[in-house]
């Protein structure tokens, strides 16, 4: 998938491997089965707890810089500007890299994310990172974040917005809002729903999985990729590793 947003432009596969919740202990074997299974984008956040772990698998079995996209967060009691800046070198150090592809604004804290986007453009215009966005905004953050930089000629709008999306869990005018009105790639993340009953054996999903003879996890990556979104997905075993990529 290719973005250019305003002044802001990246490229990233367009299905991405989640660490959310992979302890330290299992991040080397989850990570290799990922890379082995075709995954070259790493959805990860400093509050996830593992980047210093997932940064030594990284050199330890020496995975080529530019084979890799990967995104970093910087979470709630980390904004404002000096400590946003502080968090995204901690991440930077942990990880063991040069840089970061996609460096993001975990949640909208009130009263303080606005600044928190500060430090982030000071990142992307120092090539610290390759790309900068958002997470878990709705409508009113993302015009909050607009209002707060009306005045403001070299501001850098957000090319990406991390939400919670899936079939079960959608909001078509939340996605044109985003996508259509402000050119900004939504990033899917639980859009299997942390393979819950309820979303894989919804009976309209399982039809079409029997009718053209696939799982009904692909049926639900399929329909995210009709709807323009990157997703990021995770499995501890390769098997659905592949089959989640395919």
């Amino acid at each position: 998938l290719n973005h250019a947003g305003s002044h802001c432009s990246v490229e990233m596969p367009a299905i991405g491997f989640g660490l959310y919740n992979v302890s330290c202990a299992d991040i080397e074997k989850v990570t290799v089965a990922a890379l082995q299974a075709g995954y070259r984008h790493f959805d990860g956040a400093s509050f996830y707890g593992n980047e210093a772990a997932f940064g030594q698998v990284l050199k330890k079995h020496k995975i080529s810089r530019n084979e890799i996209f990967v995104t970093s967060k910087v979470w709630n009691d980390c904004q404002g500007y000096e400590q946003t800046i502080d968090s995204f070198n901690r991440s930077l150090k942990n990880l063991q890299l040069q840089y970061i592809d996609l460096f993001l604004v975990h949640w909208p804290v009130p009263d303080t994310h606005c600044q928190t986007w500060r430090a982030l453009e000071h990142l992307y215009r120092n090539g610290q990172c390759k790309a900068i966005g958002v997470s878990n905004y709705m409508e009113n953050d993302f015009e909050e974040l607009l209002t707060f930089n009306q005045h403001n000629k070299n501001f850098i709008q957000p090319c990406v917005n991390q939400l919670c999306i899936n079939p079960l869990y959608f909001q078509p005018c939340l996605l044109d809002y985003f996508q259509r009105k402000h050119n900004v790639v939504v990033q899917a993340y639980k859009p299997l729903e942390r393979a819950d009953a309820a979303l894989l054996n919804h009976p309209n999903i399982t039809a079409i999985a029997n009718k053209y003879h696939v799982s009904a996890a692909q049926v639900c990556l399929k329909w995210g990729f009709q709807h323009k979104l990157v997703e990021l997905v995770k499995s501890s075993t390769l098997q659905r590793m592949k089959e989640n990529i395919n």
